[in-house]
C-alpha cells in the first residue's frame, strides 16, 4: 500500500512539474536590419535630410522639410518586385519611376580597402575607397556591418547616376553593410559631396509605411 502511495505520488509531482516547466519557444531565424536611418547630405554648401525606413524587401526614403521635418516627397521600393514607385506628398499622386540602365563609369576606378576603422554612432566603421584618376574623383566610404542586406540591392535597383553611388557599385566584400559616412572629392583634396548618418533606430516599421497611402492617385 506504502508503495503505492509512493508512486502515486511522485506521477503527481512528474505532472505539476510538466506543467508547469518554461515552455521552449523557438528563436527565430535572423532578419536583416528593420527600422530607420537618418541621414544627410551635404552639397556646396546646403543641407538635405532623408530618412530610410527598412522591411523585409520594402525599403522608403522620404526627403524632409528642413523646417518641419516632415515628408516632401520621396520613394518606394519593393526589392523583390524589383519596382520603384515616386511619391509626391504635396500633390497626392504617385507614378511608377522607368528603369535606367547602370551609369558608365569612366576610366578603371581602384578600390582599396584601407586599415583606418572609427566608430560612428556606435558601429565599428571601415573605409574603402574609391579611386578613379581619369574622371578626377575620388569617393571614401566608411561602412559599417549591422545585417543592412538591403543596400546592395537598392543600389542596383535605384541606378542612380552619381558618383557616390555609382562608384559604390566597384565595391566587393560589401554584403550586410552601409555606408554611414562618404565623401565625394577632386583628387587635389576638395570635397564636392558629403553624406553622414544622423540616427539608426531599430524598430517595427509600420507595414502601411511601405504603401501608397489610399488617398493618392495615378499620376
Amino acid at each position: 500500500m506504502k508503495n503505492i502511495l509512493l508512486s502515486t505520488t511522485l506521477l503527481f509531482a512528474l505532472n505539476i512539474s510538466a506543467q508547469t516547466k518554461p515552455v521552449q519557444t523557438k528563436v527565430p531565424a535572423s532578419k536583416g536590419f528593420e527600422g530607420t536611418l537618418e541621414f544627410r547630405q551635404i552639397k556646396e554648401g546646403d543641407t538635405t535630410n532623408y530618412i530610410y525606413y527598412i522591411k523585409g524587401d520594402k525599403v522608403r526614403i522620404d526627403n524632409l522639410r528642413a523646417r518641419t521635418n516632415q515628408s516632401a516627397g520621396g520613394f518606394l521600393f519593393d526589392l523583390k518586385a524589383g519596382t520603384v514607385t515616386t511619391l509626391n506628398v504635396e500633390r497626392k499622386v504617385y507614378s511608377d519611376a522607368p528603369k535606367s540602365n547602370p551609369a558608365v563609369i569612366n576610366g578603371k576606378p581602384e578600390v582599396t580597402k584601407t586599415k583606418n576603422v572609427k566608430k560612428i554612432l556606435g558601429y565599428n566603421c571601415i573605409e574603402y575607397i574609391v579611386k578613379n584618376t581619369e574622371d578626377n574623383s575620388q569617393v571614401s566610404y566608411w561602412m559599417a556591418a549591422g545585417k543592412f542586406d538591403f543596400f546592395d540591392k537598392l543600389i542596383k535597383l535605384w541606378n542612380r547616376k552619381d558618383k557616390v553611388s555609382t562608384y559604390y557599385t566597384q565595391l566587393t566584400g560589401v554584403a550586410g553593410m552601409f555606408p554611414f559616412f562618404a565623401t565625394q572629392s577632386s583628387l587635389d583634396g576638395k570635397e564636392e559631396l558629403r553624406l553622414e548618418v544622423t540616427k539608426v533606430e531599430k524598430k517595427v516599421v509600420d507595414a502601411e509605411k511601405m504603401k501608397v497611402p489610399a488617398d493618392y492617385t495615378r499620376f
